[in-house]
């Protein structure tokens, strides 16, 4: 799948509320947009979850968390995933002790083309609709590993949203190493 088409998967609009929900909707409003949750939870911080296989080797994860008393969504989460070692068994790769050495050399970047080009592609589509760009961390002490990317994004709009973006190589499975974005949308 062509990276726009990732993009495209993920955001599906071309305004802040990406995946055409907007804080505040009701839940009926996601039920008619996604259809049939992959996961609901009604009661203790409750949740419809939708899960979608898309491109080559990557997924997405979208949580709509709404209050309870009113089917109000309050805030939504998307996980985008991206696997570079798939990428790197299709170029040739068979010894896995290679993949971590690149890895661990911070030298996995041709195997996450697709992943760092659908993330340019959020970062300047947020840039643009927010009018500003974001405030940026990296760190790696939220990770411990300088390998591990961490970066966060984070845009406010007009105080009433606060949009965040954050980026990681999670490796806490060996032989399932994941390039991992969350957008997080919430009110201010």
């Amino acid at each position: 799948m062509e990276n726009r088409n990732l993009f495209d998967e993920i955001i599906k609009t071309s305004d802040i509320h990406f995946r055409k929900i907007k804080i505040g909707d009701d839940i009926s409003e996601v039920l008619k947009i996604e259809g049939t949750p992959t996961e609901e939870k009604r009661y203790n911080n409750p949740f419809l979850s939708y899960f979608y296989e898309i491109g080559e080797m990557e997924e997405i994860l979208v949580y709509y968390n709404f209050l309870e008393s009113s089917n109000k969504v309050t805030e939504i989460k998307l996980f985008f995933i991206s696997y570079p070692d798939f990428y790197w068994k299709k170029q040739g790769g068979t010894d896995y002790i290679e993949f971590t050495s690149e890895l661990e050399n911070n030298k996995i970047q041709k195997y996450s083309e697709a992943f760092l080009q659908t993330l340019d592609k959020i970062i300047d589509h947020f840039t643009t609709i927010f009018d500003h760009s974001p405030s940026i961390n990296t760190t790696d002490e939220t990770f411990n590993l300088p390998y591990q990317n961490y970066k966060s994004y984070a845009w406010t709009f007009k105080e009433l949203y606060r949009l965040s973006v954050v980026t990681y190589i999670d490796d806490t499975i060996d032989l399932n190493v994941k390039n991992t974005m969350i957008i997080y949308l919430r009110s201010y």
